[in-house]
């Protein structure tokens, strides 16, 4: 085991939304599924990933990152391969006083962990908050990165379901062509162009890189 006691590292803590509402049957199959898109993320992410994510309880996950540069992008490809479902997503920027198992993040222990348990209350207690909150040591960063957080998420959670599987190959290949987009979901390249423009996603995109700048610099100073 490594011991990472003077890093900030970045924990993450997601549930489902409402999941008591959804029966036992489909609970498994969700279940499953999420347990799948984590061993993608653990094996995708490894060399940012200091403990592997995995599923703590039947409808809460968390991992531990040792940088912010993938975060989002970890938090989208949940979203978009469950979007079955709504999540919320805390994360705290913090020490990690216990030994970390890379394996499994079950048993650490640290700030970086509260806070991503008090990001997680947070959003549920308050319904001004979207699904994506964030808390370091530093009120006022936390502010500014929350303020992004609130419409980066407002955006997600507006598109419709084309307007996800467009920009999901977006984000896959920012290079992307709108005539490739409409060959490869058999739709007119017009509708690609309109629903591109709908759903704003360069302003979109530009927040995101905001966030992942303001958040590393952050994580940095903290060291």
């Amino acid at each position: 085991m490594e011991n990472y006691n003077n890093d900030n590292l970045i924990a993450i803590i997601g549930d489902i939304i409402d999941s008591k509402k959804i029966d036992e049957n489909n609970r498994r199959v969700l279940q499953s599924k999420l347990s799948s898109v984590l061993s993608e993320i653990n094996e995708e992410y490894k060399a940012d990933i200091v403990s592997n994510f995995i599923i703590t309880l039947g409808d809460e996950f968390q991992g531990l990152l040792n940088k912010s540069q993938y975060l989002l992008e970890i938090i989208e490809k949940i979203q978009f391969n469950i979007g079955e479902v709504k999540f919320r997503f805390g994360i705290g920027i913090g020490k990690i006083y216990t030994d970390i198992n890379r394996e499994a993040s079950i048993g650490s222990d640290g700030p970086a962990y509260h806070k991503a348990r008090k990001s997680i209350s947070i959003l549920k207690n308050n319904k001004n908050f979207q699904n994506i909150y964030i808390e370091s040591s530093d009120i006022v960063v936390d502010e500014e990165l929350n303020a992004h957080l609130f419409w980066v998420c407002n955006s997600f959670n507006n598109w419709s379901t084309l307007q996800k599987k467009i920009v999901k190959l977006k984000i896959k290949d920012y290079n992307i062509i709108q005539a490739k987009i409409s060959d490869i979901l058999n739709i007119d390249q017009s509708l690609v162009s309109r629903s591109l423009k709908a759903s704003n996603f360069e302003n979109y995109n530009l927040s995101k890189k905001s966030i992942i700048k303001l958040l590393e610099t952050q994580r940095i100073n903290l060291l």
